[in-house]
């Protein structure tokens, strides 16, 4: 894959935010593929062009925005993704969005379960 193949999703998921908010981007999401990741599907690089053509874009994105585009990307190509959301341990009403396969997170480096809680996986 491309990076071309996940700036679509990026816009789309922008798209949504601003017209629809949380509701019509939760809506929208792929169905989760059910099973295993398919043979020859190498998440964190399509994880990685994600990130890669979010950073290309000429403006910013949150990462719920992020979190859409590489969780659609990944449902698309078979693989079993879910984008979980959760709100800050030390600052209430802050909230991040990130991508999991597998119980691995796979669009931060950080150690994300250890500064969020997590409120839903979708």
């Amino acid at each position: 894959m491309s990076a071309l193949g996940a700036y679509p999703a990026l816009m789309r998921g922008r798209r949504l935010v601003q017209r629809g908010g949380w509701r019509a981007l939760v809506g929208a999401l792929p169905p989760r593929p059910s099973g295993p990741v398919p043979d020859g599907v190498d998440v964190h690089a399509l994880a990685a062009e994600c990130a890669r053509a979010a950073r290309r874009l000429p403006l910013d994105t949150a990462c719920l925005e992020r979190s859409y585009a590489t969780c659609s990307v990944l449902r698309r190509h078979g693989v079993p993704s879910t984008m979980a959301v959760g709100v800050s341990r030390s600052a209430p009403m802050r909230f991040h969005a990130w991508v999991e396969v597998d119980d691995e997170v796979l669009n931060e480096s950080q150690p994300i379960h250890r500064l969020y809680r997590v409120l839903c996986r979708l």
